[in-house]
């Protein structure tokens, strides 16, 4: 399968769950409140914390079994790697949910600012929290066992099942009884029912994983400790950089502003999906590229990743930006100036960090994991006591200094630091084919479409304006996309893997 099909699936997972978010939003708010969808946004926050509580064996999963794809690696290679980190993953499931549980009253009463629920009502529901953070912590890692073999179709088939269930199954659960505790315990028995089903579909692929080699698997955990620690420290940075302006928000704001900010982080989500389908297209193939010793065709292969993501982050973002409060009203049916401008800022964060993603994956692929992690060590140390100050000062907005910072640092000090080992010389060519040149063919058609609208359309007359400057957007991208330098080897070695 080419790379282009790869890419192809990944989009249509994201799209997917990106259709859920954009159609389940709406229905929580008029259902649950601002207050009450705060407290989703809050489990949501949950999520994606403890998510990097597999000590980084998930990426370590994935680049070995790519990896083992390119060396010809037999079938008991991926069993014995994926029984060593898959009883340290379950332990630590287990360890996480118990302290979420028990801690469920204190958060409740103590770190919430509730106004309206209740805090025993609260508590029922961080309990049932903690039953969807384990069960996402083991999904999670076969999930990324699947993306290692390269089975992205029944890896984005599951995701999709999972976020049907997430999203419109707790819609009708909150629909059919009302009650905000039953709606977590739902999500707890789905994320359990999904990691169980994950898992036995991703038994079958290594059943049908090609290669000849012996494996010796008291090699696996000796091996792996090293990346797996680069990986961890990576993704508890990234984590904290994610979510450090919802963690601070939760406890400095009213639960109804941190429903507001979840609302605009949920639509910079969207330009971050974009943005994980390519790294999760690519990650595998530079590493299995890395693994055979083609170093043509993975340098080759790195540059059409980053000119094809540009081509798609750099106008998502400028879009976002330009018809930031025209989006909100089209979305949720009337205007929030407060949600507008944090979408506003988070989009154009978003864009800048997400640019860097794909260096980030050739750099991990390489088995270079300090750098990345020290950049967002600095952003992190920066942005936090930043981001602190400017809430105490400004409010929920406050919040959106955490990724502008981040965004800077890994957009200039990231990719020079990279280049200066990897691309010596060749930074200015990359703002230009990566950034420059998709910007400067977006920048005029938004400026005419923000000038030529009309002040008085209605919702659904915004989101048709806003789909016609799409339109016209996209033969003017598709014409950018034909100039750009793509290496017919890098086709090629995308192609043949």
């Amino acid at each position: 399968m080419s790379i282009r099909k790869y890419i192809g699936l990944n989009f249509v997972g994201n799209a997917w769950n990106g259709a859920l978010v954009v159609l389940t939003t709406p229905w929580y708010i008029s259902m649950l409140g601002m207050e009450g969808y705060g407290l989703v946004a809050f489990w949501q926050l949950l999520l994606y914390i403890f998510l990097i509580f597999d000590f980084g064996l998930g990426a370590s999963l994935l680049k070995e079994f790519a990896a083992y794809r390119g060396s010809g690696r037999a079938a008991e290679g991926y069993r014995a790697l994926l029984s060593t980190v898959e009883r340290i993953c379950l332990a630590v499931a287990l360890l996480v949910g118990a302290a979420i549980f028990f801690a469920a009253s204190w958060i409740a009463s103590s770190w919430l600012r509730l106004e309206v629920l209740q805090p025993e009502e609260t508590a029922l529901a961080v309990r049932f929290m903690a039953l969807s953070v384990a069960g996402q912590i083991v999904g999670s890692l076969y999930a990324n066992g699947l993306t290692g073999l390269q089975n992205h179709g029944a890896m984005n088939l599951l995701q999709m099942l999972g976020h049907g269930l997430r999203y419109l199954g707790g819609a009708l659960i909150l629909y059919f009884t009302g009650d905000i505790a039953t709606f977590f315990a739902f999500q707890g028995g789905s994320s359990l029912t999904m990691a169980y089903v994950t898992r036995g579909v991703l038994l079958r692929g290594i059943g049908d994983a090609p290669g000849q080699g012996a494996a010796r698997g008291a090699d696996v955990g000796r091996a792996l400790r090293r990346y797996a620690f680069g990986m961890f420290v990576t993704a508890l940075l990234g984590m904290l950089l994610a979510n450090t302006d919802r963690i601070l928000l939760s406890k400095l704001v009213a639960t109804e502003d941190l429903g507001r900010y979840s609302l605009a982080f949920a639509g910079a989500g969207f330009l971050q999906m974009v943005v994980f389908a390519f790294y999760r297209s690519y990650f595998p193939l530079f590493s299995q590229l890395k693994a055979g010793g083609d170093l043509a065709g993975l340098r080759s292969a790195y540059y059409q990743a980053c000119r094809l993501a540009g081509l798609f982050i750099v106008p998502a973002a400028a879009i976002g930006w330009t018809f930031s409060s025209e989006l909100i009203v089209v979305w949720i049916g009337n205007p929030d100036p407060l949600a507008s401008e944090i979408f506003r800022l988070l989009i154009l964060g978003t864009a800048c960090a997400g640019l860097m993603w794909l260096p980030a994956a050739y750099q991990q692929a390489s088995g270079w994991t300090s750098l990345h992690s020290a950049l967002m060590a600095a952003a992190l140390a920066v942005g936090a006591p930043t981001a602190f100050l400017a809430i105490q000062s400004f409010g929920a907005v406050g919040g959106t200094t955490m990724m502008l910072v981040h965004g800077a640092i890994e957009i200039t000090f990231g990719l020079w630091l990279m280049n200066r080992v990897l691309f010596p010389g060749e930074t200015v060519r990359w703002y230009r084919q990566v950034v420059l040149l998709p910007f400067v063919t977006t920048l005029p058609v938004l400026l005419v479409s923000k000038q030529l609208m009309p002040e008085d359309l209605a919702r659904w007359g915004l989101a048709s304006w806003i789909a016609a400057t799409c339109a016209v957007l996209l033969p003017c991208l598709m014409a950018t996309y034909t100039k750009l330098p793509l290496k017919k080897a890098a086709l090629r070695a995308t192609e043949t893997q």
